[in-house]
């Protein structure tokens, strides 16, 4: 079954958009198209229709507000939900100004989070449609009847126009009136003959022929007409006092339209104002923490806090991975699969604890976190240190939380494919991994002396994850990666220094 939506869903945390796309394709109904920056999801827009998008807020180049700023300049209406872990009362007030159709706040349980997450993204694109409907059924019923194209009816006026008007009132009408009422037969027939009982429950109608014929001007009015259950819009004539002219134009579908999009914006109004009063309540609690906590907060404090942020993030990707293989497993390779996760995942928990426990909270000892890292991919391959030996030697090597992640999951899968791959059958041999500081940058480097790579392998085409994986970090980091193949495997990554900017 083809989905029904096409969504884009920029972030500019990879693994968060796969657990995303996964759990949104689950459904059947989205197709997902993810993406890691603004400035490549507006470059692709030019290219590729989209039928929502959803998007985080804050983003390195351009953030959520900016993005959506050009989404509507360049591409119109695209329902646009923000879907973040930060934003307060103010980023919630400018992303509705900007045109945001929701802002969603990340976390708490992932399966609701995703389920609210796909139930806003069919409102919103259910909204829009229905208001495009809307507007495509008044062009077309207004070129019809610039056209003249739908039913009208000719009645010839027998009685005295200064009186009230009597029952001798005949009908004339052409063929399309008799397709829109679903009438059949009935010109020269009395307007009470063809619409029984309409003197008793529609008088005004009457009221409203003998005021056009009296007075010359035309009037209009809706009929919810029952014997075909349609609605008919009807506009009455008097080109002369003894006859009118009645045109009919079925609306039954822009009624219909109406409806569903009253229906919607009732639901909607609902909606604002229970997140309007979630809001009120937040703000009402942040503003009550903040006098508690302004005396006291100090530099230490609000790193703290945006790593348990970054942590809190971590954690939930690693809920939602057990989340989707909740299953008893028994093939081998998914148990394979889902021991290489674990490991990336303990890589990225080990940054978090090696920095909450530092004294140095903005950059974490890498010769410190090499050895934790490498001990317990050990243990978790249950390799024997008497047949693999580890040699460390990485001096003054730190970096930052922004690449320490990257950085540690592309060493995490080249030391464990070291420990899987390059001494089978229980050959021994020793992985060695330096590292050292130059001005220009960092430069790390597994190497085994096991079998080596198989002759011939496109490393950097591969569709092995951890391969694909390593190449996609690595730009992460605007770094390189070179491989040697000469006597075992010896990869040997470079990873530039951080440009500071500093005030003219």
């Amino acid at each position: 079954m083809n989905a029904m939506y096409r969504i884009l869903y920029v972030d500019d945390e990879p693994a968060l958009l796969d657990v995303g796309r996964m759990f949104l394709e689950q459904s059947g109904d989205f197709s997902v198209v993810s993406i890691e920056s603004a400035t490549a999801a507006l470059a692709l827009l030019k290219r590729e229709q989209f039928d929502a998008i959803v998007s985080d807020y804050e983003m390195p180049g351009m953030n959520g507000i900016e993005f959506l700023t050009q989404v509507r300049a360049s591409f119109g209406k695209i329902p646009f939900i923000i879907f973040t872990g930060k934003g307060g009362e103010e980023e919630v007030i400018q992303a509705i100004n900007k045109g945001a159709d929701y802002y969603l706040q990340k976390g708490g349980e992932p399966v609701l989070m995703f389920v609210d997450l796909s139930h806003k993204i069919r409102q919103a694109v259910t909204g829009r449609r229905a208001d495009e409907a809307l507007r495509e059924s008044e062009l077309r019923y207004r070129s019809l009847f610039e056209n003249m194209l739908e039913g009208f009816a000719y009645c010839k006026m027998l009685y005295d126009i200064e009186e009230h008007p009597v029952d001798f009132i005949y009908i004339t009408v052409n063929p399309a009136f008799d397709r829109i009422l679903g009438t059949t037969a009935i010109a020269g027939k009395l307007v009470t003959e063809v619409f029984p009982g309409i003197k008793e429950n529609f008088p005004s109608m009457f009221e409203i022929y003998g005021r056009v014929a009296l007075n010359g001007e035309p009037e209009s009015f809706d009929l919810d007409f029952q014997p075909s259950k349609k609605w008919l819009h009807i506009s009455v004539y008097s080109p002369a006092k003894e006859y009118f002219v009645a045109v009919f134009y079925d609306i039954t579908e822009r009624k219909l339209a109406e409806e569903t999009l009253r229906n919607l914006t009732r639901e909607l109004e609902f909606r604002v104002l229970q997140r309007t009063a979630e809001l009120e309540l937040e703000i009402v609690h942040r503003k009550a923490a903040e006098e508690t906590i302004t005396a006291s907060l100090n530099e230490k404090e609000i790193l703290l806090r945006e790593i348990h942020h970054r942590v809190k993030n971590n954690l939930q990707i690693i809920t939602s991975l057990i989340r989707l293989h909740y299953r008893q497993i028994t093939d081998p390779g998914t148990i394979h699969a889902l021991q290489d996760s674990e490991s990336r995942i303990r890589s990225m928990a080990l940054v978090h604890e090696k920095l909450y426990r530092s004294t140095d909270l903005a950059n974490i000892d890498f010769t410190d976190y090499i050895r934790s890292l490498t001990t317990s991919l050990i243990t978790a391959y249950a390799t024997d240190p008497h047949r693999i030996r580890l040699v460390i030697d990485v001096k003054d090597v730190s970096l930052d939380i922004n690449r320490a992640i990257p950085v540690g999951l592309i060493m995490n899968e080249l030391v464990a494919n070291a420990l899987k791959h390059a001494f089978p059958e229980g050959l021994s041999g020793i992985i060695t991994i330096t590292g050292r500081r130059t001005p220009a940058g960092i430069i790390l480097s597994v190497q085994d002396n096991g079998v080596g790579l198989p002759e011939g392998l496109d490393w950097r085409n591969t569709t092995t994850l951890g391969l694909h994986l390593i190449i996609t970090l690595i730009r992460q980091v605007n770094g390189s990666i070179e491989l040697n193949c000469n006597g075992g495997t010896a990869f040997e990554m470079f990873i530039p220094s951080v440009i500071k900017e500093t005030s003219s």
